[in-house]
């Protein structure tokens, strides 16, 4: 029999399992817990043969397909499974306490979040939810839930360009998709009085706004951040974003719009110099975003003084 994977099941390690060279991933940290992670799984080939097996693990693999996967073949706990073809924006809940194998018989594209249950619990319980059993899902068939593949789909120019993306667009996206699959799937889902509304106070919204300006590039993780304010995640997103009336990565981006328009107006840098100085990938990135939010190259911008 085939040997286990070595490491948690995503990144390169997961790729592994799908005798694939490379699978990129990105991953949030949360403190006192494991990661959670997304990452990208390709193959243009058909019947790339059977997955390397997963070590048995109280955690769960939560498949996005990004392209239609007409046949597989699923064995759960050693037991072959009922499949049905799945449709590009099909989620699929894997439980890794069922040791499941997959036969990879059509060509597949899809995105695998790897959830431990004990980071999922961690994060409900600084929301006061209950405890997570399990997630309900047929795995064989999976489910069409629009919520689950929007947040999934909105990933993908992150995978396309790296570079460009900010930790804190990661780590909103992925808790916000770990935040709807644990409540909508989950087994012990209370009903619960509704939330009550986050305020910030004039101290706090001022430590979150100096935390996100000194780091243009995005790279602080939003963790860090809430725990300097003595939030949760979900906490302090809600609280920024009735505060300021954006969420954090989207007030980021408009600083770096405004640092960048600054320094077009004010300076004789040239643009790539000026992308890199208000935290952008390189000149093109700063094009691309400056066209989609003001309709004007940064040769416009300059001259618009």
């Amino acid at each position: 029999m085939e040997k286990p994977i070595a490491g948690s099941p995503y990144g390169d390690h997961l790729g592994e399992c799908f005798r694939l060279r490379r699978a990129p991933s990105f991953a949030v940290h949360p403190e006192g817990a494991s990661p959670i992670a997304v990452t990208q799984i390709r193959c243009d080939e058909a019947n790339n043969g059977l997955t390397a097996p997963i070590p048995l693990e109280d955690a769960f693999l939560v498949t996005l397909q990004l392209r239609d996967c007409p046949t597989h073949d699923l064995w759960l706990a050693g037991r072959p499974h009922r499949t049905t073809a799945l449709t590009a924006g099909t989620t699929c809940i894997y439980d890794l306490r069922q040791e499941p194998m997959v036969n990879s018989v059509s060509p597949f594209h899809n995105l695998h979040f790897y959830l431990p249950r004990k980071t999922m619990n961690v994060l409900r319980e600084t929301e006061e939810e209950k405890p997570l059993d399990t997630l309900l899902g047929d795995p064989g068939s999976g489910v069409s839930d629009g919520v689950l593949s929007g947040l999934g789909f909105a990933l993908l120019p992150a995978f396309e360009r790296p570079d460009e993306v900010t930790q804190i667009f990661v780590d909103h996206i992925i808790i916000s998709f770990v935040a709807y699959l644990s409540n909508a799937y989950g087994t012990t889902r209370p009903i619960r009085p509704r939330r009550a509304k986050v305020t910030f106070t004039p101290a706090q919204e001022r430590r979150a706004k100096e935390m996100l300006s000194a780091d243009l590039d995005g790279k602080v993780p939003m963790i860090e951040i809430a725990d300097a304010l003595d939030m949760s995640v979900p906490t302090f997103q809600r609280g920024f974003q009735a505060a300021t009336g954006r969420l954090p990565h989207q007030w980021l981006l408009e600083r770096r719009l405004d640092r960048a328009t600054d320094l077009l107006r004010g300076s004789r840098r040239s643009v790539a110099e000026v992308a890199l100085a208000a935290g952008f990938a390189d000149e093109r990135h700063l094009r691309r975003v400056m066209g989609h939010h003001f309709g004007q190259a940064p040769e416009d911008v300059r001259r618009a003084d």
